[in-house]
């Protein structure tokens, strides 16, 4: 499973802290997902900006082999809200979550962090062709640890490189 973050050197600590005691990653519901994507933020969020304007978009994300994806962004949640997909105008950090048992395929979700997973109610989502295990940084991270090549950031077509750890 390769999982990016920045900064990179709190990354294998908090890598670490999520595996610890969890003997299955792999969620078959809403409320597993969005919970597992909380524990991620909890792990993340003493580590951020407070500003999240400060962030292009993807604080940490975690890729899974069967096509599961849970990640922390930067995002503009009045643009969600509209349904628009957008990074700038950075409001404060979303959790967004690709969960093929729970949503079927292609089906990504944002949700804000929250403290309790089962009344998380969904503020954006968006279906399509959305496979984790064709992204780059996915790729790159099951060959190894350190900097992917940039690539294309299909909202803002900014080169982007990304760190993948691979557990």
């Amino acid at each position: 499973m390769p999982y990016t973050l920045w900064p990179i050197d709190a990354s294998r600590e908090i890598l670490r802290s999520l595996t610890d005691g969890v003997p299955n990653f792999l969620c078959a519901t809403e409320v597993e997902a969005v919970g597992l994507a909380n524990k991620i933020w909890e792990s993340v969020k003493e580590i951020v900006p407070v500003d999240a304007a400060l962030v292009h978009s993807k604080v940490a994300g975690i890729g899974f082999e069967n096509g599961q994806y849970i990640a922390v962004y930067s995002m503009n949640t009045e643009a969600l809200a509209r349904g628009q997909y957008e990074y700038r105008g950075h409001e404060e950090y979303v959790l967004g979550i690709v969960c093929p048992d729970a949503f079927g395929p292609g089906v990504f979700r944002c949700y804000r962090p929250c403290g309790s997973p089962e009344s998380a109610k969904s503020i954006y989502e968006w279906r399509g062709d959305y496979t984790v295990q064709k992204r780059p940084w996915y790729l790159e991270g099951r060959l190894k640890e350190g900097w992917t090549k940039k690539y294309a950031d299909p909202q803002n077509i900014v080169n982007l490189p990304e760190y993948t750890l691979e557990s």
